[in-house]
């Protein structure tokens, strides 16, 4: 049964008496950073009929409009079903955008799209947030554990643990409680590298050290995917509830959006007549025709043909964990704490002496600049290493990676090295 307005409406206010339980989950510089002054309720609701499991949980959160976590509530469901009332609290005069999920065992099986939300002051009933169903590419799982990202993704019996632009392949472990994925034994016959999860919560180990408790994370919108490759050329695009495949020559295919099945860290979307089967999976891909590389491979079939190419956005290699810079030019910047983060549009960090950021533009390459920075003096060494960064920085008209190794090119010459670093490694 649909939701009425007035239910709705009763719900939305009703949630605006409850207290929102902002749990210590985020960085701590995003927690110091968020200056309460709003008071943001609302509703979650979805236009289909669905059932929730009784240990569901809800999440809602409020970022910037750069993806920083500014706000979090997590409340178990405890049976309670759609619609869902909320109430969280937020920064004043600000443009920000709220994102919420329902999870259940660690697992996003509801997500919204970004609502943004204008500035503003005081309290504010928001309109109903819908939410639908995710498919997470490759069945992932995004965690937070402390201040380290965590992604693991079923296939095939096994696990696929991801930390900081590491991966580790786990198999099944006989536990008393919940379920955990362990690597291959060392030596000693013991695994210093597992995945144990319990409910809504998982503890991550990893080459011996044990991350804080791990909660899941409301994980980035999977749809819509585009993809395409060349010789002959073709584009495909997903979204929820369609696809969409154009070749070069001939009429386009144009089809329900078939339930997808898992294939090892993917996804296959197959229709039912055999018209068109598409394998998306996350691995580094480059098709020649951009000078960037893209997150997804794409295996297009139909009609007799394979096409291959690439899909998502460069971008998203970027985004997440920072960068340590080893190297500008010839530069060596190791050891001394330079560092660099990736958002969507932005690059920021710390370099061997002063704070910087640039704007970045992606086309069919990268460019970034100009490079803004505080004005610390520091000493002759660090302030010539910190030129050659920002000088590469200026340069850099595309990118790699290559064994986990980010390399910044310019006219195909690499004149930055950086590397994200494995947390429980020095």
């Amino acid at each position: 049964m649909r939701p009425t307005p007035a239910r709705l409406a009763a719900t939305a206010a009703l949630a605006a008496l409850l207290p929102a339980l902002t749990i210590g989950v985020l960085p701590a510089r995003a927690r110091a950073e968020a200056q309460v002054g709003r008071a943001l309720s609302g509703a979650l609701i979805a236009r289909e009929t669905i059932l929730l499991p009784k240990g569901a949980l809800m999440v809602v959160a409020l970022e910037t409009l750069d993806g920083t976590r500014i706000a979090e509530t997590r409340r178990p469901t405890e049976g309670a079903q759609l619609p869902l009332p909320f109430a969280i609290q937020g920064p004043a005069n600000a443009p920000i955008a709220l994102r919420a999920a329902v999870f259940d065992g660690g697992r996003e099986i509801l997500a919204s799209a970004p609502v943004m939300i204008k500035p503003g002051r005081g309290t504010s009933i928001l309109p109903p947030v819908l939410l639908t169903r995710n498919e997470a590419i490759g069945f992932a799982s995004a965690f937070r554990c402390g201040d380290t990202d965590a992604e693991v993704s079923f296939a095939g019996g096994s696990a696929r643990l991801m930390v900081a632009g590491a991966s580790y392949i786990l198999t099944p472990d006989k536990t008393a409680s919940g379920a955990r994925y362990s690597a291959a034994p060392g030596a000693d016959g013991k695994s210093d590298t597992w995945f144990w999860s319990k409910g809504n919560a998982a503890t991550v180990r990893l080459k011996g050290r044990t991350l804080p408790e791990c909660h899941p994370e409301i994980a980035a919108p999977v749809f819509p995917i585009r993809a395409g490759g060349s010789e002959p050329g073709w584009r495909l695009e997903i979204t929820a509830s369609r696809m969409r495949f154009t070749p070069q020559e001939g009429a386009p295919l144009d089809l329900p959006l078939p339930a997808p099945d898992p294939i090892p860290t993917g996804l296959r979307f197959a229709a039912p007549d055999g018209a068109l089967t598409a394998d998306v999976t996350r691995a580094l891909c480059r098709d020649g025709a951009t000078a960037l590389p893209h997150p997804l491979q794409v295996t297009v079939t139909t009609g007799g043909r394979t096409h291959r190419g690439c899909g998502g956005l460069p971008a998203d290699l970027l985004t997440g964990a920072p960068w340590t810079v080893e190297r500008a030019a010839s530069a060596r910047l190791g050891g001394i704490g330079t560092e660099m983060r990736f958002l969507a549009n932005q690059v920021s960090g710390k370099g061997p002496c002063n704070r910087f950021s640039a704007r970045i533009m992606f086309g069919e390459g990268m460019r970034m600049g100009p490079v803004a920075a505080t004005r610390m003096t520091c000493s002759n060494a660090r302030m010539e290493k910190e030129a050659a960064l920002f000088n590469a920085l200026g340069a850099t008209d595309g990118f790699d990676i290559r064994n986990g190794e980010l390399r910044l090119l310019a006219r195909g010459q690499v004149v930055l090295v950086a590397r994200r670093q494995t947390p429980g490694q020095p």
